[in-house]
């Protein structure tokens, strides 16, 4: 028996099925199946996507010399070799990638959501070329929230943009927005740490796979995304390396998953200013935060094109500014449509469940609370001096 007709055996099962999660599994365990292969990587496997509308089982219904053919004509290199190692697929290799597949999906909470599924989020279709898949390990509903705010800007921030960005996302989390971001050191690293600090959901979209750690100096915070209900997506391939093309691309959902985007701190020539001329692009709206003057600073020159081109940049370090900017906010995502599905940012909610954790652990007493309770009381009142 060929291996042809192992694959047809695997898959027939599931074939014609209108079972929508069925449907998505058959192409996730293709997907998985495909990657694992020599040689073939993710400009391969997306070209095969979208040539065989969209279900990857289509590929063998076609002879191997006419996948080279189209594989060629797409200028995927070494696309004898590609084809080759793809018509070696096995039955046995897709038992393998399903097993993959159910590991990813209940140990990892990693879900695999394609283009023009029902999970796929319809925000991302501004695009002119949006993702043919996301990888999204956590709660993949959150994508699909209209009050998200993409707070972007520099890895190398000034004292003043760390405390801008802090100040704004202090504000979006007490406000009912959640925070998305790309998970670099400086403003996304803050970003996404009030969100952890609030106890709310954060989004952080990568630009290489769920399987790489960078930078390693947020691999705690990523982690604490999972668990606060918040979510991690990226749209290559599990063990796919970072690259700055892959960060430019990753930009582009950054932005389309946002009702807007707030600019902190960025050169003209950097990442970010890539986010803002995706944001023009796709049509949504761009404000900046900042606290004080924004003169003469290289990381402002964003602020400054951003105040040329008419668009709104708001002092957060004084008051009359920071309600301007919640007016501004309510007037694109309404109150009514902030609703938290995890319940409201508490700031204090994480350290209760660490004293809840020391308590049973090491059975706290009744000397351990009034200790904890004194010198809450004492640090209230010295600040109240």
């Amino acid at each position: 028996m060929d291996n042809n007709s192992q694959l047809s055996m695997f898959s027939d099962p599931l074939r014609g099925n209108n079972d929508i999660e069925k449907d998505s599994k058959r192409n996730a365990v293709y997907l998985i199946a495909l990657s694992n292969l020599d040689g073939v990587g993710f400009s391969t496997i997306k070209t095969l996507f979208d040539s065989y509308e969209g279900d990857f089982s289509n590929i063998w219904n076609n002879s191997k010399d006419e996948v080279y053919k189209y594989l060629q004509s797409s200028k995927i290199p070494n696309s004898f070799i590609v084809s080759n190692s793809i018509y070696s697929l096995s039955k046995e290799d897709l038992k393998v990638a399903e097993n993959q597949y159910e590991i990813l999906k209940y140990n990892r909470s990693i879900n695999i959501v394609f283009k023009n599924s029902a999970e796929y989020p319809q925000s991302l279709y501004d695009l002119p070329h949006p993702p043919t898949w996301l990888f999204i390990q956590g709660d993949s509903r959150i994508v699909h929230d209209p009050a998200i705010i993409g707070v972007v800007g520099t890895r190398t921030p000034t004292p003043m943009g760390l405390d801008s960005a802090q100040r704004l996302s202090v504000d979006l989390a007490r406000g009912g927005f959640y925070i998305l971001s790309g998970l670099a050191e400086g403003i996304d690293a803050m970003g996404h740490q009030v969100a952890v600090d609030f106890d709310i959901p954060t989004i952080a979209v990568l630009g290489h796979g769920l399987d790489i750690i960078f930078p390693a100096s947020t691999s705690i915070l990523r982690q604490e995304i999972i668990e606060r209900g918040g979510a991690v997506i990226s749209e290559y391939l599990l063990k796919d390396t970072y690259a700055r093309e892959r960060f430019v691309q990753r930009n582009r959902i950054q932005v389309a998953l946002s009702r807007a985007v707030a600019v902190i701190e960025g050169k003209q020539k950097s990442g970010t200013a890539h986010t803002v001329r995706f944001a023009k692009q796709v049509k949504r709206p761009l404000f900046g935060a900042c606290i004080g003057d924004i003169l003469q600073i290289p990381q402002h020159e964003l602020l400054i094109d951003l105040i040329r081109q008419s668009y709104p940049v708001f002092d957060i370090g004084n008051q009359d500014n920071r309600n301007n900017l919640r007016t501004f906010l309510s007037n694109l995502v309404p109150k009514d449509q902030r609703k938290y599905s995890h319940g409201k940012p508490h700031l204090f909610k994480g350290l209760i469940k660490e004293v809840i954790r020391l308590s049973e652990n090491y059975d706290a007493n009744h000397n351990d609370f009034s200790w904890l309770i004194d010198q809450i009381s004492n640090y209230r009142d010295g600040r109240s001096q």
